[in-house]
């Protein structure tokens, strides 16, 4: 796995971190790391079928919700709630797509449906940093929410790689 996704990844959040404050950080953390989880399971669902997932996957989940633990003490504990909320309705498309592997066989083309699903939800979720970033012209928070998108595709593009039948 290259580490230019993991790299622009930090810096988004560093850079968040800079303009935002700690809460506004660990929260768009947490988000960004449940989407990063759910779309490698779909990408694991639709590669391998019902095969078990791979550790690095397991691994995406256990420092997701190691961040959801952090956020209770950090923006509180009804803010750790809903970013589980959060986690779980995301987890509700492993089960569409589950339904849908019951159903009919994968799509030749599921890498890069899989890719624009992971990059709206990527996008949905730092909409609002980058929306208020740019009203109060706090532009390194603007930059830091592409960042994070463009450091959560780079993470995903190596973990597809990684994932990848040889």
């Amino acid at each position: 796995m290259k580490w230019r996704g993991i790299i622009a990844y930090f810096v988004s959040l560093f850079l968040l971190y800079i303009s935002t404050g700690i809460d506004a950080t660990f929260t768009l953390a947490s988000v960004s790391l449940s989407v990063l989880y759910v779309w490698t399971v779909l990408l694991w669902m639709a590669l391998h079928g019902k095969k078990k997932l791979p550790d690095l996957v397991n691994l995406l989940l256990l420092v997701s919700l190691s961040l959801i633990v952090v956020n209770a003490f950090v923006i509180g504990l009804t803010g750790a709630i809903l970013l589980l909320i959060i986690l779980l309705v995301l987890q509700g498309f492993v089960l569409l797509m589950r339904h849908g592997l019951n159903r009919k066989p994968v799509a030749r083309n599921v890498d890069s449906r899989l890719k624009y699903f992971g990059i709206l939800l990527l996008g949905f979720f730092s909409l609002n940093p980058f929306v208020e970033g740019v009203s109060t012209s706090n532009w390194i928070e603007a930059i830091a929410s592409v960042m994070l998108v463009v450091g959560g595709y780079l993470m995903f593009e190596d973990v597809k790689n990684t994932l990848k039948p040889r």
